[in-house]
């Protein structure tokens, strides 16, 4: 029944009440303000239990990330917390995200989110939250992608940049006989990196675009 299948696939909660081997209750909430707890806390469920799982996983986030947005900035004791969120289309919408993507930092809060296409993202959010989530992301990565709007954003966030471009002129003299040649150099701006480059990468390659940093390929280990 509906009871069994959630007591089964949600299992897992009793176990965030299990503290350093004593039975102190768990709150998100504190975990997230208290700056003598440095452990990790992972969430994860795999694809049959969730559906079942996903309105508790988005509350807690929600939680997570109002927790966060209440710290005081000034405090000197603010633990740095990272949210990692992967396969954010699985998730659906969670409203807190454009607000921690935009404020976190002030709370020292890093967020680390990853998805498949943009497409996905705008498809759930919407067009203006998208783009909101979109710009907040200060440091990204792309691999291999199949996705052409995909493939061009990431093209336009790599930047372009300026080179000497030389052309070779040929022209014949007054006699026809004598053949000229010329160079002619010109400033141009170009994509460092063309969607297609993009789209075509290995496997375990990507390119970074780091904050004030000029865009890398990166090469990962399996």
């Amino acid at each position: 029944g509906v009871m069994g299948t959630t007591v089964l696939d949600l299992g897992f909660v009793k176990r965030l009440a299990e503290r350093n081997g004593d039975r102190l209750p768990f709150s998100i909430s504190q975990w997230m303000n208290d700056p003598t707890d440095l452990s990790w806390v992972f969430l994860s469920v795999d694809d049959i239990g969730l559906k079942e799982s996903k309105p508790l996983l988005r509350v807690w986030f929600e939680m997570a990330c109002l927790a966060a947005l209440s710290r005081n900035p000034l405090d000197e004791n603010l633990v740095h917390t990272w949210l990692v969120i992967d396969e954010a289309k699985s998730m659906g919408q969670l409203p807190s995200l454009p607000a921690i993507l935009d404020k976190g930092r002030k709370h020292n809060v890093s967020v680390v989110l990853g998805f498949q296409a943009f497409s996905q993202m705008k498809k759930i959010y919407g067009e203006h939250d998208a783009n909101a989530i979109f710009q907040g992301l200060q440091n990204q990565f792309f691999f291999r992608m199949t996705d052409v709007e995909c493939a061009r954003y990431a093209s336009d966030v790599l930047g372009e940049e300026e080179v000497d471009a030389a052309s070779l002129g040929m022209s014949f003299g007054e006699s026809n006989a004598a053949l000229r040649g010329s160079i002619n150099h010109a400033r141009v701006r170009r994509k460092i990196v063309l969607p297609e480059e993009i789209r075509n990468q290995e496997i375990l390659r990507a390119y970074a675009k780091i904050c004030h940093h000029q865009p890398v390929q990166l090469s990962f280990n399996p």
